[in-house]
């Protein structure tokens, strides 16, 4: 998102689909316990994604999966973003990153037992999301973190 509108208008962006995310899940929560936490999050990530008033053009739900995460099980919010972090510094490439650490936490949580179907619903939605993403990376037509930050200088 930065690379298309600026730092600060991404980091805005990012702030409010993380915020989106957060409370719709602790709303979820307190509502009806964690299988409606669960619930009320893919919503959001589906808003995100999907929304109605924008002909179902939106973005791709990574920040508010996060967000979400951390409104229902923080200590999976944590766990992505290490393997999100783990992502960029072997893969290289942040759609990428971003993707596997969401669909790791799904692994996580039917390994554990514990929001699988945020876990599931939101790796879904992310393949889904990114699935023009994942076609480029596999061509191999995606460029790394550091070939993008060159060229949107350039411009």
């Amino acid at each position: 998102m930065a690379l298309t509108v600026g730092t600060a208008a991404g980091i805005a962006v990012f702030l409010a689909d993380l915020l989106k995310g957060t409370v719709c899940g602790l709303a979820g929560v307190a509502i009806g316990g964690p299988l409606a936490g669960d619930v009320c999050v893919l919503a959001a990530v589906i808003g995100q994604i999907a929304p109605v008033f924008a002909d179902f053009r939106g973005g791709k739900g990574a920040a508010t999966t996060l967000g979400g995460y951390l409104g229902v099980a923080p200590a999976f919010a944590f766990l992505g973003l290490a393997c999100w972090g783990i992502g960029l510094l072997t893969i290289r490439r942040g759609v990428i990153s971003t993707v596997t650490a969401i669909v790791a936490l799904g692994i996580v949580t039917v390994v554990l037992g514990e929001h699988q179907l945020l876990g599931i619903g939101a790796a879904i939605l992310t393949v889904a999301a990114h699935r023009t993403h994942l076609a480029q990376w596999r061509r191999g037509e995606m460029p790394t973190i550091r070939e993008a930050l060159r060229d949107n200088r350039r411009q």
